[in-house]
């Protein structure tokens, strides 16, 4: 009941945070378009921190529907190497390349907006703590959809692969830079995945840089 109680009351939270957040945006805009160039520092700050608040509770929200259990997976029929090329093309990744193993399966079924977050994500934190995206690969095995993506950092250590992807947790890379970030990311990928009977394993590149795998089932 205490659960209960305490996942309630993180999505009211989140919801009613939501309004005020509106109202901050729209309020910044209006600034935007008088405020002259002394306070221009002031005011881009200010966006940035609502930014960052906004993603935050909307990461609260997904977390709070995630503990309620109603969440609900929109599956469709997909091409996964055009999923993806589309996805980096839509999100600014356009030059990490891209390579299509013969073993990739043709056609999956999942949950678009669900899938687009987790890669999203990897993509993103390989851009702001590890030197950027290297490479995707779309591969597959004989039951599962595999996905790749390689970053130029340093790697992960062992000890710490399962700690990412925990609530609020900040490694090392991301304490030391000042890339906007909850701390949730990784845990929403990780439930997406787990959403569609996935997984989402951490290894080493062939290069020695860290690489995050989308494992999906085929069937």
């Amino acid at each position: 009941e205490r659960i209960d109680r305490e996942t309630r009351f993180a999505s009211d939270v989140s919801h009613e945070l939501r309004t005020p957040l509106t109202a901050i945006r729209a309020a910044i805009d209006v600034l935007d378009r008088r405020v002259d160039d002394s306070a221009r520092p002031v005011l881009d700050t200010l966006r940035r921190q609502t930014e960052r608040f906004e993603r935050l509770v909307l990461d609260l929200l997904e977390i709070s529907r995630f503990n309620a259990g109603s969440t609900t997976l929109a599956a469709e029929t997909v091409n996964p190497s055009d999923f993806v090329r589309d996805l980096l093309l839509r999100t600014g990744h356009a030059n990490v390349p891209v390579v299509v193993d013969a073993s990739a399966p043709a056609r999956v079924q999942f949950d678009r907006r669900r899938i687009d977050r987790v890669l999203t994500n990897l993509l993103d934190n390989a851009e702001h703590y590890a030197n950027g995206a290297t490479r995707v690969v779309v591969a597959g095995t004989s039951d599962a959809l595999v996905i790749d993506v390689d970053d130029a950092g340093p790697g992960i250590a062992t000890a710490e692969r399962e700690l990412v992807f925990e609530r609020f947790h900040r490694g090392d890379a991301s304490r030391s830079t000042s890339a906007p970030g909850t701390g949730l990311g990784l845990a929403i990928a990780a439930e997406h995945c787990r959403l569609h009977g996935g997984r989402l394993p951490i290894a080493d590149s062939p290069h020695g840089s860290a690489r995050f795998r989308v494992e999906h089932p085929s069937d």
